[in-house]
């Protein structure tokens, strides 16, 4: 069968095409409403912007323990820090303040995790 192309083959390049070539109701066999609100459920939405808000609205809402920045009048959350993040700090607390002790250049200050 080397060099030839199966029925199967021919089939499967030719199936698609005929199917273009047919409207899309009879493809489907489905009516235009149930069309209509499947591609309405399907369709990609956009989330809502949220609400601007005044500075002191914002003050109002985050208190001292959330993790949030005021940027343009939304409240945008951030996140903690992963343990990755504060193994770093770790690590450069503990190789800069010794230095900076030693040579006398200043004071190294962390940030305590919670």
């Amino acid at each position: 069968m080397s060099g030839s192309v199966s029925q199967a083959t021919l089939e499967a390049v030719e199936t698609p095409r005929r199917l273009e070539q047919r409207d899309e109701q009879e493809v489907w066999n489905i009516s235009p409403e149930l069309r209509e609100a499947l591609l309405e459920a399907l369709a990609p939405t956009r989330p809502e912007s949220p609400a601007k808000m005044s500075y002191e609205e914002f003050l109002a809402r985050a208190d001292e323990d959330t993790l949030a920045e005021w940027v343009d009048g939304e409240m945008i959350m951030t996140s903690p820090a992963s343990d990755r993040h504060q193994d770093l700090v770790g690590f450069l607390d503990n190789i800069l303040r010794p230095y900076c002790e030693e040579h006398e250049l200043g004071v190294v200050r962390g940030v305590l995790a919670d």
